[in-house]
């Protein structure tokens, strides 16, 4: 298998929270992991995040940051194309999704076709708009205890 994750299902791997287990089992279990680039950014915005609401101590930050940056070197790293930012952007418009959701939703289905199907890709992600939209897109999905409903606002 194939493992796509989203920051919000990376994240799992650094801060202990509902699905971090099943996210750590997949990450042992799959042949390789995938992410786009913006998760780089993404992370560290998500720790910073955490540390501000208490949900990790200020201490640990570093640590965190120093385990995510030599993690970072083994994924297999998806970069935007023109292409894949078309397919984003109508990606967005279908499913209602905001714009980085749809980024990755985007960069998880161009992992899968670039495989053509000679092997599974699974998608993780914690947004629950997300993860049916990837279900809809055809992905399967890896099951994280957690998944939230997105907070209702408009989406960009």
């Amino acid at each position: 298998m194939i493992l796509y994750l989203d920051t919000s299902a990376l994240a799992k791997l650094f801060i202990s929270e509902p699905g971090s287990e099943a996210v750590a089992a997949a990450v042992a279990s799959a042949l390789a992991v995938a992410t786009h680039r913006i998760a780089y950014v993404e992370m560290h915005a998500t720790l910073g995040r955490a540390v501000r609401m208490n949900r990790i101590p200020a201490s640990s930050l570093e640590s965190r940051l120093g385990e995510f940056e030599s993690r970072w070197t083994s994924l297999d790293v998806v970069d935007l194309t023109d292409s894949m930012a078309r397919r984003a952007a109508e990606l967005a418009i279908r499913y209602g999704l905001r714009g980085y959701d749809s980024v990755h939703l985007a960069a998880a289905l161009a992992v899968h076709d670039a495989l053509a199907g000679s092997e599974p890709v699974t998608f993780g992600a914690s947004d629950l708009r997300l993860t049916e939209a990837a279900t809809l897109a055809g992905l399967s999905l890896l099951p994280l205890s957690g998944t939230t409903q997105p907070p209702s606002r408009p989406r960009n």
